[in-house]
């Protein structure tokens, strides 16, 4: 029996030898995680999107007389006609089909002007050439929405433009 004490004693040494060098390594791992949490803030992903959108949506309207001259020129109208037929209810795929410009061609120049009149945007560094691009692949899904600011109206609902701004100095 002496010699089963001792192993039920030297197991229990043990096992208690593992709990305590268990405990060392994992004690600091819980502590360094519970203080990662409450020391480092989480950043909030929902304000950089907003603060794109606004900046791309002030470039487009400070250049919304030069992207409506470029499209108008490209469907071989004034600025005026153009802006008055979208008032009016017509949609620039209408338009462009009615001045013979296919869908391909009305596309192209729609690109052709946001490019060039946000390409001062992107040289100064307000804007990036993927927020350009970005911008116009939307456009292109949200014709509606391009139509509203092409007439003179707000980009985004709720946002009113005033009616001046819908005729070019």
């Amino acid at each position: 029996m002496n010699k089963r004490v001792i192993f039920i004693v030297i197991g229990i040494l043990l096992l208690i030898l593992a709990l305590s060098v268990g405990a060392l390594f994992l004690i600091p791992t819980l502590t360094s995680a519970k203080q990662g949490t409450s020391v480092t803030p989480v950043p909030t992903v929902a304000a950089t999107p907003t603060k794109t959108v606004n900046l791309v949506t002030q470039a487009l309207r400070a250049q919304r007389n030069t992207i409506v001259n470029q499209i108008a020129q490209g469907l071989k109208l004034t600025p005026t006609q153009l802006t008055t037929e979208l008032q009016g209810g017509q949609t620039l795929s209408q338009i462009a089909n009615a001045q013979g410009v296919s869908a391909t061609q009305l596309q192209s120049i729609v690109s052709t002007a946001i490019q060039t009149s946000l390409q001062p945007s992107v040289t100064s560094g307000s804007l990036t050439q993927k927020q350009v691009q970005v911008t116009i692949k939307r456009l292109e899904k949200q014709p509606a929405a391009l139509d509203r600011f092409l007439a003179g109206r707000a980009i985004q609902r709720g946002t009113p433009t005033p009616t001046a701004a819908a005729t070019p100095a």
